[in-house]
């Protein structure tokens, strides 16, 4: 088979939780304090770089906020005018569909299809993170029903597909989180993790990193999140 490159380029796609910014392209020693605070959407931050024992390089993010599948299909051309600059895509998509598509499971799993095969078609590993537990649309045992299906479904497509795979950190996540959603205080809204909440979902998906597409760097040397302020990911 063809070598894995020295480090892996990663690019996360999808909602608010995607949606962090990128690590610029200076290098220096990876940061070593596994338990610096991160905020909701520094969790890749925390997976890539203070967890993981492999070496990634976080490219500009392809995430916005609000947005469902429908939304990334519509956008799927710019994604993948990226192939010559990213090797792996994170997906974590789903949240905003048990509104904006009315609910309607069917349509999410097909659009959720649609995303995955022009992503492998264009040459990408996929990595898929499905969606944890909420406690903000309404009635949240219909949101959460609605995103178990959407998962079951995500883990036949994977299993599917070639250079597709799961990161089941949903079902960690979903044992910490209570009927209110705020567990341990992994989430201030009862929608998105807080730094608590994000910095539990990077050590959690870390593991599958290393093992699904782990880089060859012997080094350890990676990129220090330089470019990460405010909003986009701060390290605390």
């Amino acid at each position: 088979g063809v070598a894995p490159p020295s480090v892996y380029k990663l690019m996360f796609l999808g909602d608010s939780h995607t949606d962090q910014g990128s690590s610029g392209t200076t290098t220096g020693d990876r940061p070593t304090n596994k338990d610096v605070g991160l905020n909701m959407r520094g969790f890749w931050v925390a997976a890539s770089y203070l967890h993981c024992d492999s070496d990634y390089l976080f490219r500009p993010d392809m995430g916005t906020s609000g947005e469902g599948t429908q939304n990334i299909i519509n956008r799927l051309t710019s994604v993948t005018a990226k192939a010559g600059d990213v090797d792996l895509i994170g997906l974590m998509i789903g949240t905003n569909d048990a509104l904006e598509s009315g609910g309607d499971i069917n349509q999410t799993k097909a659009n959720y299809t649609t995303i995955v095969d022009t992503l492998v078609a264009a040459g990408f590993k996929v990595l898929i993170f499905p969606v944890f537990h909420r406690n903000d649309f309404g009635d949240p045992s219909v949101a959460n029903q609605f995103y178990d299906d959407l998962n079951v479904y995500c883990v036949t497509l994977a299993a599917a597909r070639d250079g597709v795979e799961i990161v089941p950190v949903n079902t960690a996540m979903n044992t910490l989180i209570t009927a209110d959603g705020t567990y341990g205080g992994l989430m201030d809204d009862g929608l998105h993790l807080n730094n608590n909440g994000g910095s539990l979902h990077g050590a959690f998906c870390a593991p599958y990193l290393d093992s699904f597409f782990s880089s060859t760097i012997e080094s350890k040397i990676n990129v220090v999140p330089d470019d990460f302020t405010g909003t986009g990911g701060e390290l605390a």
